[in-house]
């Protein structure tokens, strides 16, 4: 039987519970319906994906203290928080004296631990072992452009030549 929630995380649960993306998805319910007793953290994402001011202050002060070598990566079809977390950290740490970013290709990529095995390796056996595996002399980010189905490669991100447009959506009430 799952813990009772505070009145504030039962509100949010209850409409978490509505929410047609996650009803749609058997794992995201069935997580929901116990109430954070298996897998509490993703629990507490799915009722409250928005992170607060506080969280957001705290994540970009913890960005000043990241003085190594990054490599950030996520799948393009993943879900909204890996994509999303990738290119905050990306753009967010400044103080890296080398920072790469990687969007997987195709969807239906093995998990990143396993699709991108080979690129992991090239990138501790440099930083690691000393070994030149070519890692660096590649432009800062790699991905892959669906519909084209290639890999393409960049210097920056988001790409200097993005053409932004403001979209003004709607809930699914309406």
């Amino acid at each position: 039987m799952p813990k009772p929630l505070s009145p504030e995380r039962e509100r949010l649960w209850k409409e978490a519970m509505k929410n047609p993306d996650y009803r749609m998805y058997n794992l995201f319910y069935n997580l929901l319906t116990q109430k954070g007793n298996h897998t509490p953290k993703f629990f507490d994402f799915l009722i409250r994906p928005f992170e607060t001011e506080e969280e957001i202050r705290k994540t970009e002060e913890g960005f000043k203290k990241i003085k190594v070598p990054i490599y950030i990566g996520a799948g393009l079809g993943a879900l909204g928080g890996h994509l999303q977390g990738a290119q905050n950290y990306y753009k967010g740490i400044k103080n890296s004296p080398v920072k790469k970013l990687i969007f997987s290709g195709p969807p239906g990529d093995e998990r990143p631990w396993r699709a991108f095995f080979g690129e992991n390796m090239r990138w501790f056996d440099y930083w690691l072992k000393g070994i030149d595996t070519g890692v660096l002399d590649e432009p800062r980010v790699k991905y892959w452009l669906q519909g084209v189905n290639e890999w393409r490669f960049a210097d920056d991100w988001p790409l200097p030549e993005t053409r932004w447009t403001k979209f003004y959506l709607h809930g699914w009430s309406g």
